[in-house]
């Protein structure tokens, strides 16, 4: 290279340093946000290489590892307590779930998992909210299934909820199935359940005496009813639409017709039928005749003025 050559290129590196100091000094605010995001690109790569070394031992910690005492449930409500526990619940889905692997807070899918798992459960109606929280626990917002009425079967009776679906047996004594619950009784069909527990019955009959059995889930017992049954008086023209009877523990009738949701022509609205029945044994004391077993007919028409 010449000497005129390496002047020059002297001169233009010279040129280009003052150009740059200047450019710097007239634009502060463009050098410094280089060189900061030149140090946060440097710290996060720096952060990122250093956390895949030690995630594996940190997400293995006591503080995201999920323990069965560690998901924390709604508890049961009163009517279902000596029935069914909410730790025992709790320990059925857990032992579920667990086959997959250990549970932590940080897999993706635990929620999910949580929430499907809870759902299968035939005690749960619904799950209405998961919650992670840090250490190590789950918070569980659950709706229970309700038991209304029984139905006998050759194993035993079987209890279900307002929408017929069967629940588990286990819980209830003979005593209790039979002094604690209205019974369902069906002439003239078998009562086995088609499926299993938390599943329909697979029979709509028992579908609708469990829906009349839910609106009386309050006052049955003071109005001394013992069961619910199908009634003979099913018109013929009307075979999808049966009938049923309240039966008292004397043996008295109320005819008590469709069951709730279900309106047919000349039959009284569900909320007629519990104001008639309130308001007469508000009058007599009782359901029974005065003789005996009577029959009581419903009318159409007559909410009472205390229901009103």
């Amino acid at each position: 290279m010449t000497a005129a050559k390496k002047k020059k290129k002297a001169a233009s590196s010279t040129l280009n340093l003052r150009e740059m100091l200047t450019w710097s000094h007239e634009r502060p605010w463009a050098f410094w946000s280089g060189a900061t995001l030149m140090a946060v690109l440097l710290f996060s790569t720096t952060t990122y290489f250093v956390w895949q070394g030690v995630r594996h031992n940190v997400l293995a910690g006591d503080d995201y590892m999920v323990a069965r005492d560690s998901i924390r449930i709604t508890p049961v409500p009163q009517w279902l307590e000596g029935i069914a526990r909410e730790e025992t619940i709790r320990d059925e889905v857990y032992r579920g779930m667990a086959i997959d692997g250990p549970l932590s807070l940080m897999n993706e899918d635990l929620t999910e998992r949580i929430y499907n798992s809870f759902s299968l459960h035939p005690w749960i109606a619904a799950v209405k909210r998961v919650a992670k929280q840090h250490p190590g626990t789950i918070r569980v917002e659950l709706q229970y299934r309700r038991p209304v009425a029984m139905v006998p079967t050759p194993e035993g009776p079987i209890p279900i909820d307002p929408m017929g679906i069967q629940l588990p047996r286990g819980g209830f004594s003979m005593d209790a199935a039979t002094r604690d619950y209205l019974q369902v009784r069906l002439i003239g069909g078998s009562t086995k359940p088609l499926g299993m527990e938390g599943e329909r019955w697979g029979d709509p009959r028992i579908a609708d005496a469990a829906a009349i059995a839910a609106v009386l889930v309050d006052t049955w017992k003071r109005w001394g009813l013992r069961q619910i049954e199908l009634s003979s008086r099913t018109p013929a023209r009307m075979p999808n639409y049966p009938a049923y009877d309240l039966v008292t523990h004397g043996g008295s009738r109320i005819r008590w017709g469709r069951p709730p949701g279900i309106n047919i022509q000349g039959e009284a609205t569900t909320a007629e039928k519990l104001s008639w029945i309130e308001e007469h044994f508000a009058d007599h004391g009782t359901l029974e005749g005065n003789g005996g077993t009577q029959v009581l007919e419903i009318p159409v028409g007559r909410l009472s003025a205390r229901a009103r």
